[in-house]
Order: C-alpha cells, then sequence, then structure tokens
C-alpha cells in the first residue's frame, strides 16, 4: 500500500474522517488539497464533520462522492472475515479505514478514523496510520484492532466497522 509524503495529519479536532479519505485518495494519486476539499464545496457537510464528526455511513457516501470506486462497509466482521480483509489489501487499488473506540487502542472512549496502510500475517499486525497529530503509525494486534471496530457507535447506534474502497483508474 502506497502512502506517499503528503501525508497528512487532521487539522481540527473532530476531522479524522475526512483527514482519512483525503490521505487514501492522496494514496491512490488523486490527492485534495486538505481534508475540507474532500466535501468539494459542501460547507454545511465540512462543518458537521468539524463540529461533530461523522459516522461510518456518512464516510461512505463521502467516498462515493469523491467517485473514487466501489466502496463497502463493514460491520462487525468475524475473525476469519476480518483477517481475510485484511490479506486482501495487497489488491492493486484496494484501501481500507477503520472505525474505532480508542478506548482499547489509547484509554481515551472516543470514535475515530484511520486509513489501514498493510498488513502482516505472519504477526497477524496492522498498520495503522493514526492521523491524529502525535500518534503516527502503529502495528497493532488485528485481533485488537477487530476489538475496537466492533464496538457500537453512539450517534447512529449501529456497528463501527471498516470501510473498503477499490478505487477505479482516474478519468484522463
Amino acid at each position: 500500500m502506497v502512502y506517499r509524503s503528503d501525508f497528512q495529519l487532521q487539522r481540527h479536532g473532530a476531522t479524522c474522517g475526512p483527514a482519512s479519505l483525503r490521505n487514501v485518495l492522496a494514496s491512490l494519486g488523486r490527492p485534495p488539497d486538505d481534508e475540507r476539499a474532500v466535501f468539494s464545496g459542501d460547507t454545511s457537510g465540512w462543518w458537521r464533520a468539524r463540529l461533530l464528526g461523522m459516522t461510518l455511513d456518512e464516510l461512505a457516501a463521502l467516498a462515493e462522492a469523491n467517485g473514487v470506486g466501489r466502496v463497502r462497509v463493514w460491520r462487525a466482521p468475524d475473525p476469519a472475515a476480518w483477517r481475510a480483509l485484511l490479506a486482501s489489501l495487497d489488491t492493486p487499488g484496494r484501501r481500507l479505514i477503520v472505525n474505532f473506540d480508542r478506548a482499547p487502542l489509547h484509554g481515551v472512549a472516543i470514535g475515530h478514523f484511520s486509513p489501514v496502510a498493510g498488513y502482516d500475517p505472519a504477526g497477524d499486525q496492522v498498520l495503522l496510520l493514526d492521523v491524529t497529530p502525535g500518534f503516527g503509525a502503529q502495528l497493532v494486534p488485528s485481533e485488537r484492532l477487530r476489538a475496537t471496530i466492533t464496538t457500537r457507535d453512539p450517534v447512529s447506534g449501529r456497528w463501527r466497522g471498516a470501510l473498503q474502497i477499490d478505487a477505479v483508474a482516474p478519468s484522463p
């Protein structure tokens, strides 16, 4: 998985979803200027996300609106499906953003989004690219990360999960 040198951290407290999507788009060679640019002029959507954050479904809709390709939401995958999804990250154009509860990883009970940059099946570890300043890239045991995405989002009442993006080639 290629995340270039233009990886950007989130600039505002609740914009981890747009920042993660921005970095996924940049990794596919379609870099928006910043996290706000993924809203393509939707000022009210930007301010809502900036102030309140986003749900997994809202981020999926934003990814689709950016015309990146096929977008699939995974909710509460069982261990086998989770590892199969992680192993599929070698598929060209496939990207993954996880929506997780920070408490099991960082001790703070709050929802968060970050891109997944890769999977090491031998060590069963995931390379998580945290978009929050001060956290950076982290190797996380895959089952521990799966446990964080199989929690309920208090805003939507739905399971957190992962956003799989299968990019299409950009139009010339």
